[in-house]
C-alpha cells in the first residue's frame, strides 16, 4: 500500500503523534473520495475506507508492542504493559475525530448532510422533553445497557471473525465524537448529555483495544502457550474495565434524564 510505503509503524510507535496526523489525513482523504465517487452511501462507505486504510499500520504496531510485552515478561499491571497501545490508539482516535470535526464545519450544509448522515441521527433525533422523566426507570436502564453491551460485544465478535473489526468500532465512535463535537449547536442536544457520552466512547475504546489484542494473539500463537494466556488475561481484564464503563454510563444517561 502507498500508505505504508510512506509512514512506517515504527515511526508511530517511536512518535505516537504521527498516529494523530496519519488518522486526520486518512480521514479527509477517505471522506472526500466517498462524497465524491459514493454520494448515496457516503457516511458507511468513508468509515469502511479509513478502517481499511487504518488496518495494516495499526495492527503492525500491535505486533511490534506485543513481541515486546513477551521479551520483557514482567509483572508491572495491565494500563504500563500495554502503555503505548493505548497511546496510539487514542492519538488514532483522536486523529479521525478532528478530521470528521474539521469537515462538518467546513463543508457546506447540503453536503455535510449526505456525508454524515449515520453520524448525525445518533444525536439528531433525541427529543429532550420527551426523553424526561420523573424518577430513576430501571426498564429504560436495562434497555440502554442492553444495547451499548451489545455494542461492546459487537466489538469483541468482529475481532474474533476478522482483525480489522476492533479498528472498525473505533473508527466508527471516532467519527461519532468528532461529528457530535462540530454539530453542538445545531443539534438537539445539552451539556448534559455530554458526561455519559464521554463514558460510552471510553468503554468503546477499551472494548476496541481489547479486540485488538485478541485479534493478534489468535493470528500469532497457539492456545494455551504462556504468551497466548497473557496476552488473553489482558484483552480480557480491558473487556471487563469496559463493561463495568458502560454500566457507570447507563446509569448517569438515566439519572440526567430525571433531572431535565
Amino acid at each position: 500500500m502507498v500508505i505504508e510505503s510512506i509512514i512506517k509503524p515504527i515511526q508511530i510507535e517511536r512518535r505516537p503523534i504521527i498516529g494523530l496526523i496519519f488518522g486526520l489525513v486518512l480521514t479527509i482523504i477517505c471522506v472526500l473520495i466517498a462524497a465524491i465517487f459514493f454520494k448515496t452511501s457516503a457516511s458507511i462507505t468513508a468509515i469502511m475506507l479509513v478502517t481499511i486504510g487504518s488496518v495494516p499500520l495499526l495492527k503492525a504496531i500491535l505486533d511490534i508492542e506485543e513481541k515486546k510485552e513477551l521479551e520483557t515478561n514482567t509483572l508491572k499491571n495491565l494500563i504500563l504493559r500495554n502503555k503505548k497501545i493505548f497511546i496510539i490508539y487514542a492519538i488514532f482516535f483522536l486523529g479521525v475525530a478532528t478530521g470528521y470535526f474539521l469537515l462538518y464545519i467546513l463543508l457546506p450544509v447540503n453536503v455535510t448532510t449526505d456525508i454524515f448522515n449515520s453520524q448525525i441521527n445518533i444525536f439528531g433525533r433525541i427529543d429532550v422533553e420527551g426523553l424526561s422523566i420523573d424518577k430513576f426507570d430501571v426498564s429504560l436502564f436495562d434497555s440502554i445497557l442492553r444495547n451499548n453491551v451489545g455494542i461492546i460485544l459487537l466489538c469483541i465478535l468482529l475481532s474474533f471473525l476478522y482483525g480489522a473489526g476492533a479498528i472498525l468500532v473505533l473508527t466508527w465512535n471516532a467519527s461519532i465524537l468528532g461529528t457530535f463535537l462540530a454539530g453542538l449547536g445545531k443539534i438537539h442536544m445539552t451539556a448534559l448529555f455530554i458526561p455519559h457520552t464521554i463514558l460510552e466512547f471510553v468503554a468503546y475504546f477499551l472494548a476496541a483495544v481489547s479486540g485488538g489484542l485478541i485479534a493478534v494473539v489468535l493470528e500469532k500463537h497457539r492456545f494455551g502457550t504462556k504468551a497466548f494466556n497473557k496476552i488473553i488475561l489482558d484483552a480480557t481484564l480491558l473487556l471487563i474495565f469496559s463493561l463495568v464503563v458502560i454500566i457507570t454510563a447507563a446509569f448517569v444517561e438515566v439519572y440526567v434524564l430525571t433531572l431535565l
